[in-house]
């Protein structure tokens, strides 16, 4: 590490702890090596002006800007930075120079200060001038800059003005509001209160005394504050209002609420507002920490914690909040002194056993951060009170998954070091195969914990761990997964992989990882190459392999593409991926393959015959649709008939589609009226699937032609000229299509199936005779239930809509749920239920 590396690192330690004297001291050493550090000039920067020291942190911005003449963070600084001086000029000038819509409001807020109300109104003047240009009659953003020019020709004093725009507004708004619905819709109750006051006060002053006074009635206001704020300046009305209520606690936290993210300074105004009325109010006490430790001002937090420390019934939160902010400083020894404090008065054991582990684990941390600075033998010192605690507080709930370390591992360590820190570390950081394991859970507890440590550049044990026990196989798998499983990082893992295969070349959970990573960081070509002496291990790697085979195709490399899709397929069969390799084959002219395959032309021979009504074969009796594992309505004529269980319906591949009341017997119909041979269900499947969307498309689509149909077979399911056409001729031959000119249709008889089947299922569904009835229905039948098909689980959802809300009926079930079987995924067998809560679909 050169010494720049070492004055960075160093520098960063120090804006960790808040320790901004000292800040200056190691930027001002990077400084003299490289005058035009960006790195040091920033944060020398930061450190005077977190000091208040404006002027200093001035000089180093204007050079930082120098440098960086288009940065427009430095510009913005620096306008911060000369309004804090009171350079109100000089801070204007640099928001001129900044291209930011969102700087208005900053605009507006030094203007206001300034009391530079002239200039506010007459920049209004000119937006609202350009938008009418462009518009004839008014619009939502018009009328919103109207609003806001109003509020400042009032406090300009232009009382008058104020009032005559605002009875413009009122003239104007109910056609703005004809022309949109959301955000200004919902300002409509607002409106009606501008018009009202309007209407009872003559006279701007009682007018603006009435109107802006906020009492217990809402009036509208409180959609108005929330309108969206790309329709203009958020905090005029606030400023304004805020100025009128000063002690409505409601208005404060609301606008504190609303500025938390947006205009951090806005909310820490509003909230500390409200402490001048109610000094011990948690919710505000709690946003000002928060707001105050998210914008790196933590210093402030603590101070602003120790101001309310007085209060008994804040006290221990207080403390949380500040051991919390503590360790994320690396103020190891002040937070172990606050963790004392909240013990010494917590009576809750379960906080108190909870806040002991904390401790516990605030102690190891401390004692690492010693390590890296260098100091081992405080450190050792340190890991020795951490055993002696860990002793007298017991194996507390908390930390019982850990306690083999303690016990295993330190205490070992401990025993052989003969009171030597060197002896003690070449034990403790020299694990045998049993401790090695145990490392690994407490690395694994520890580690969001370590996240700070790791920020300023700090080793963790891990990273000791490995570089101390180099051939160490267990620990570098550990660290990889790391890697791996959540937010993928490629470009880490990858060396990481290398080095575990180095040790251990043939290890199949690394290869897999590895390929995976490879796909991830788009080296392609490498994991092809791994992919070919790859044990492959599908689970792990199917979404990676089906994504380097899309990639593949698109780069024209159809050879190795049709290799991953041949492994997909091997693994888990599915149409889509049958339809890659199909279009695979054509451009390879694998007609071999092809040939071979009982996907190309032989799935054609399981379509063996088409019915005609929906009868009963033996006695030609009208059947009843089968469904969710019942039959309904023994008498066609009732609406409300008994139904019976389904004695039959228990696998996939038999699965009975009507019942015969007359000969008490269960048939299956077949899909869309047309009967398969299902002995291989994989191949009646994908026949299914290219029926189903044929009919769907003739149904929808009488117009196209023949040639126009097959190449949408072809995009849909890669079908070539000749398995298209011996398909057509095998549903003309049994009568379910007919060819008329160039075109396709459904034969008529397949119409009067389908409506036949669709009137039964309208009786189906009326067999309830209250909700009672339903909801236990829907509780007991589709509970646990799994499908097959699509068609019975959107039957079944309807049933569940039906039941979760009374008022629909089974027309209106069919509504809702029309055109949106795509977004039910059934081949997995979901659980009716709960997707159909995942979906929106019934009311949980």
């Amino acid at each position: 590490m050169n010494e720049i590396e070492k004055l960075e690192r160093l520098t960063k330690r120090y804006l960790t702890e808040y320790d901004y004297a000292n800040v200056s001291k190691t930027c001002d050493r990077l400084l003299e090596i490289n005058p035009e550090s960006n790195f040091a000039l920033r944060f020398n920067g930061i450190s005077y002006l977190q000091r208040n020291n404006y002027k200093k942190a001035i000089a180093y911005y204007e050079k930082l800007l120098e440098i960086n003449p288009e940065d427009n963070q430095v510009k913005y600084t620096l306008a911060f930075l000369n309004e804090k001086t009171g350079n109100h000029e000089g801070a204007l000038s640099y928001y001129d120079k900044i291209n930011d819509d969102y700087l208005d409001e900053r605009r507006n807020r030094l203007l206001t200060k300034m009391k530079r109300y002239d200039t506010i109104i007459r920049h209004y003047d000119k937006k609202i001038a350009s938008l009418r240009q462009n518009s004839k009659c008014y619009d939502a953003r018009i009328l919103v800059l109207l609003e806001e020019k109003a509020v400042f020709c009032y406090r300009n004093g232009e009382c008058e003005e104020a009032y005559r725009i605002f009875r413009e507004i009122s003239e104007h708004y109910l056609e703005v509001l004809k022309s949109i619905t959301h955000p200004m819709k919902r300002c409509e109750a607002w409106y009606n209160t501008l018009h009202y006051y309007l209407e009872k006060h003559e006279k701007p002053e009682e007018f603006f005394n009435a109107f802006l006074k906020l009492g217990t009635k809402d009036n509208g206001w409180t959609n108005k504050l929330k309108r969206n704020i790309s329709y203009g300046d958020p905090y005029v009305f606030a400023d304004i209002l805020i100025e009128k209520n000063p002690e409505n606690i409601d208005l404060l936290e609301r606008y504190g609420n609303f500025a938390e993210y947006r205009y951090y300074e806005y909310s820490l105004k509003c909230f500390h507002k409200i402490l001048e009325t109610q000094p011990d109010n948690k919710n505000a006490i709690d946003k000002i920490i928060t707001i105050y430790s998210r914008e790196y001002l933590k210093d402030r937090a603590l101070a602003f914690i120790d101001s309310k420390m007085h209060y008994p019934h804040l006290r221990p939160g207080l403390l949380e909040r500040k051991i919390e902010l503590l360790e994320s400083m690396l103020l190891y020894p002040e937070a172990l002194h606050a963790y004392n404090e909240y013990l010494e008065q917590e009576k809750d054991r379960r906080k108190t056993s909870t806040m002991k582990s904390e401790r516990l684990l605030c102690m190891e941390l401390y004692a690492l951060d010693l390590y890296n600075q260098n100091r081992p033998e405080q450190s050792y010192n340190i890991l020795k009170e951490t055993y002696s605690y860990y002793k007298k507080i017991g194996n507390t709930r908390t930390n019982e998954l850990t306690s083999d370390w303690y016990t295993m591992v330190l205490k070992e360590a401990i025993d052989k070091s003969k009171d030597s820190y060197k002896e003690f570390f070449k034990h403790f950081h020299h694990p045998d195969a049993k401790q090695t394991s145990i490392w690994i859970r407490k690395i694994d507890s520890i580690t969001p914990k370590f996240k700070v440590q790791k920020d300023i550049g700090n080793v963790s044990y891990q990273d000791i761990l490995l570089e101390e026990n180099g051939n160490n196989l267990e620990l570098a798998i550990s660290e990889a997964r790391k890697y791996y499983f959540g937010i993928q990082r490629p470009r880490i893992a990858l060396p990481l992989y290398e080095k575990v295969l180095r040790i251990d070349p043939h290890n199949r959970e690394v290869l897999n990882h590895k390929f995976s990573m490879l796909v991830t960081d788009r080296q392609y070509e490498q994991a092809y190459e791994l992919l070919l002496d790859l044990d492959i291990d599908y689970p792990v790697i199917a979404y990676s392999l089906e994504h380097l085979a899309d990639i593949l195709i698109n780069k024209k490399e159809y050879e190795k593409a049709k290799y991953c899709v041949n492994l997909l397929l091997k693994e888990k069969w599915d149409y889509k991926g049958l339809k890659k390799l199909k279009y695979l084959w054509q451009k390879t002219g694998d007609t071999y393959n092809r040939k071979r395959s009982q996907y190309y032309m032989d799935w054609i021979n399981l379509i063996k015959c088409r019915h005609d009504k929906n009868i009963c074969p033996h006695c030609k009796n009208g059947l009843i649709p089968v469904r969710y594992g019942v039959i309904f309505a023994n008498d066609l004529g009732l609406k409300n008939g008994q139904y019976y269980a389904s004695e039959n319906i228990i696998t996939k591949q038999h699965r009975p589609t009507d019942y015969c009341p007359k000969c008490k017997k269960e048939y299956y119909m077949g899909m869309c009226g047309i009967e398969l041979n299902e002995d291989d269900a994989r191949l009646a499947d994908y026949t299914k699937e290219i029926i189903i969307w044929l009919t769907k498309y003739l149904e929808n689509n009488p117009e196209r032609t023949v040639n126009e149909i097959e190449k949408v077979a072809y995009w849909e399911f890669s079908l070539d000229y000749i398995e298209f056409r011996a398909l057509t001729e095998k549903l003309e031959q049994i009568k379910f299509i007919e060819k008329e000119d160039e075109h396709l249709k459904l034969n008529m008889n397949y119409a009067q199936f389908k409506h036949s089947i669709k009137e039964k299922y309208h009786l189906g569904t009326k067999i309830f005779e209250n909700k009672r009835q339903m909801e236990e229905y829907s509780r007991t039948i589709t509970k646990g239930k799994k499908y097959s098909s699509v068609e019975e689980y959107v039957e079944d959802i309807k049933i569940c809509l039906m039941s979760s809300s009374w008022k629909y009926d089974y027309e209106r079930a069919t509504e809702l749920l029309k055109g949106d079987e795509t977004y039910l995924d059934y081949e997995d067998e979901p659980d009716a239920w709960d997707v159909a809560m995942e979906v929106g679909y019934v009311c949980g």
